[in-house]
Parts: C-alpha cells; sequence; structure tokens
C-alpha cells in the first residue's frame, strides 16, 4: 500500500532526532573521520552526515529504536548532504556517497520491519535541509547554484531508494521552493514520481519564518503546488498548527523540539509532556505526520505512538 493511500486512513508517525542520538555516544573525532576520512585536513567532529559511511551500523542502530518505538516514517541522515553545506567540511564532492549510502541505510532497516509486519508499512524520507545560506534575503547564493547543489543531493536519495523527499526546517521560501523545483527536475529526469513534504520552522515572538518571511507568505508559496503534507518542524507553536490546518487542504505534519532549550542548549521536556501537548490535534485528526525534532528521543515517539494508535 502506498503512503498517500495510507495517510488517508491514519495518522503516520515520524521518528525523532537524529543529532539527539548520535550526541549520545560521545564520539571522537576519530570516530567521525573513520578510516576512509582519516586523513582529512578539517575537523570532522559534529558533521553527523557522515557517520553514514563511517560508522553505518551507529546510523543503523539509530533508526532501528525510532522504528521500534513505533515510527512509520524514518527520515535519512542527510539534513547536510549538500555541496553549500558540506563545503565547510571539505567534503562537497562526497554529496552522492554520503547520500546514496544514507538512503540504503534507512531503506534496509524499514524494509526488514515491513517485511516483518506487512501490515504496518515503513516507510523512508530522504531529508533535505535548508542550507546555511539565503537566496531571498541576502542573495548569498544564486537560484543555479543551489538548484545543482539541491538537484545532486536528491538524485541519490532517489537513487538510494527513498518513498519521500522531504524539504524541512524551511527558513527561505525561495531556497525552499528551489528544492521543490529541484526535486521535480530530477523525477522527471529518472522516470519516478515520489511524495514531498514541505516543513518550515517558525519563530514563536515573530510568528515568521526564521528568515523573516511571514507564516502566511509560506502557506501561500505552496498551497496550490503537489505535495503530500505542509507543516512545521522545530520551534513552534499550537497556535500555528491552528492557522495552517485553517488555511489549507493539504495534509498536516508536526514534529516539534521537546520544548525549549535551557541554558546549555539542552531540550528537556519529557515524552510524556510532549506527547500530551499534542493530543488535541491527534484525537481531532488535524495533523496527519506527527513525530519529534531536536531533543526528541525514542522514548518521545513510543509515547506518540502509543497515542495515535490509541486514538
Amino acid at each position: 500500500m502506498k503512503i498517500k493511500e495510507i495517510i488517508k486512513e491514519r495518522i503516520l508517525v515520524i521518528d525523532g532526532a537524529m543529532g539527539t542520538m548520535i550526541q549520545t555516544y560521545n564520539l571522537s573525532e576519530k570516530d567521525f573521520r573513520g578510516v576512509i576520512f582519516k586523513n582529512t585536513k578539517i575537523n570532522q567532529k559534529g558533521n553527523y552526515d557522515i557517520l553514514s559511511i563511517t560508522k553505518p551500523k551507529l546510523i543503523s542502530d539509530i533508526h532501528q529504536q525510532f522504528l521500534e518505538s513505533g515510527a512509520d516514517i524514518i527520515t535519512t541522515n542527510t539534513f547536510m548532504s549538500n555541496a553549500v553545506s558540506m563545503q565547510r567540511y571539505g567534503l562537497e564532492n562526497e554529496i552522492e556517497r554520503l547520500n546514496l549510502q544514507s538512503a540504503k541505510i534507512a531503506k534496509k532497516i524499514a524494509k526488514k520491519f515491513t517485511d516483518k509486519n506487512p501490515n504496518k508499512a515503513r516507510f523512508v524520507a530522504g531529508s533535505v535541509g535548508p542550507t546555511h545560506l539565503s537566496h531571498s534575503q541576502i542573495k548569498h547564493i544564486s537560484t543555479h547554484s543551489l538548484h545543482h547543489a539541491y538537484s545532486t543531493q536528491i538524485k541519490a536519495l532517489i537513487k538510494g531508494g527513498v518513498d519521500i523527499i522531504l524539504i524541512e526546517t524551511i527558513f527561505d521560501i525561495q531556497n525552499a521552493r528551489t528544492a521543490f523545483e529541484a526535486s521535480n527536475d530530477v523525477m522527471k529526469e529518472l522516470g519516478v514520481n515520489i511524495p514531498i513534504m514541505i516543513s518550515a520552522s517558525i519563530s514563536d515572538k515573530t510568528d515568521a519564518l526564521f528568515g523573516g518571511e511571514t507564516f502566511d507568505k509560506f502557506i501561500s508559496s505552496f498551497d496550490g503546488l503537489d505535495i503530500i503534507s505542509i507543516g512545521l518542524n522545530c520551534t513552534f507553536d499550537i497556535k500555528h498548527l491552528q492557522k495552517l490546518r485553517n488555511k489549507t487542504q493539504h495534509n498536516i505534519s508536526a514534529y516539534p523540539n521537546a520544548g525549549l532549550p535551557n541554558k546549555d542548549m539542552k531540550y528537556n521536556e519529557s515524552p510524556k509532556v510532549m506527547a500530551k501537548r499534542f493530543h488535541p490535534f491527534i484525537e481531532n485528526n488535524e495533523v496527519q505526520i506527527i513525530g519529534g525534532c531536536c531533543g526528541t528521543t525514542p522514548e518521545h515517539i513510543q509515547h506518540i505512538a502509543n497515542m495515535v494508535n490509541f486514538t
């Protein structure tokens, strides 16, 4: 059964934070580099995406923990796996390998769980992050260069077997539109049709994307497009979901942080409290995809999945 059909019947649970889980392993610079990148001149500690190549079992184990917790969708370890973001690590020529490897790891473990229980199919979303540059606000990068960067990443994700393209943590609408266009161009080139999820990050204080564009502009920029969902991740408030629900006919996705960060930039909201915050939306079927972002663990996802299944 395809995800477009399943989402009409029930709420789907997306996984939690890959970065949060990686941090629990207390990896060293040597761990990040592995054998393949041992002679790289730039330090790699903190480059979580490289671990798909240097520590593939660790990444697979994290995916497995989220699947065991009830996730229907796991996201690839590719949030920064584009040439723009990887320049800071000197790995802009490794984009195809990073994305292909990450997609294959996720697809293999997802298939294992689907084969075990065909009545609960598991899906892989190819994570496409926003990069750290802004086109529409400061013209840091040309549309052509950004399109090329996204296309290279997305093509490798699709070849690796992802079921969804997830354009997430959007702070710049033009960047996201470029990613959307690149996705469609690549799919046309490869002769495939894969659902696209769109997810933005909103500032509670200004009720706008972090790039400064309004929430209403974000909604209108994607509302008429062929996407499987539009939603929010990272930081946002319940009021934003309510507004989104009232302004679009698309499926809604929501995967928030585990509360606000403390002085040490840690997210400490408990799984029970976080799940309770979103219970009304689950109960009233006002979200179709729900999970967690920064600070969320398999325990958070388990509480959410239990609530979804109980409802």
